[in-house]
């Protein structure tokens, strides 16, 4: 009866092993084959979220940047040239308001793309520049086009200074904010 006992037990550890192993090393594998899987998945999603962020960065600048060489032309020309300020007020007043609009779809696309910090920084300013710069700007270059024979140096001068500073260093804030989460920031040199 050893034997038989011994062979049944034999037996039965090879059924166990014959079957049993494979079964749980094939759901080992599986599982293993769906975590990977995901994990391959959520790289993808990072990659893309991050070629978005990236993208978003890319035509924020240039965005940011033309409203303000626009606006500074009128300022700039202003005290400089009437015929070249002239010319600037036109491209600023036919181009401002659909400009500032495209700087309010970016803070629009900034709830999806970027921090809290980052999106308070680009609605700041563009509530600055749609609520205070535009405004003094279309008041002042209004008033010069209806009395061609006005001064406009030093109103003129002092106000493109000022924006000019002002409007320089909050493009840059807005820009390092949304670079530094992109990951894009200036590397050190050493």
């Amino acid at each position: 009866m050893k034997l038989v006992d011994n062979l049944i037990l034999l037996a039965a550890a090879a059924l166990v092993t014959g079957l049993l192993v494979p079964f749980v090393s094939a759901r080992m594998n599986e599982r293993r084959l769906i975590q990977r899987r995901q994990a391959e998945e959520d790289l993808v999603r990072d990659s893309k979220f991050i070629e978005a962020q990236t993208a978003f960065l890319d035509g924020l600048s240039t965005d940011l940047w033309r409203l303000a060489g626009t606006i500074l032309g009128v300022s700039y020309y202003a005290t400089q040239s009437r015929e070249q300020f002239a010319e600037a007020w036109r491209v600023y007043d036919a181009s401002a308001f659909d400009e500032l609009f495209a700087l309010r779809a970016n803070v629009s696309r900034a709830n999806r793309l970027l921090s809290r910090e980052a999106r308070g920084q680009l609605a700041e300013l563009h509530t600055w520049l749609f609520g205070t710069v535009d405004p003094r700007l279309t008041t002042m270059a209004r008033a010069l086009v209806a009395d061609p024979g006005r001064d406009a140096g030093g109103d003129w001068t002092s106000w493109h200074v000022r924006t000019m500073e002002e409007l320089f260093t909050r493009v840059e804030a807005v820009l390092a904010t949304v670079a530094k989460e992109v990951g894009v920031t200036e590397r050190q040199r050493g």
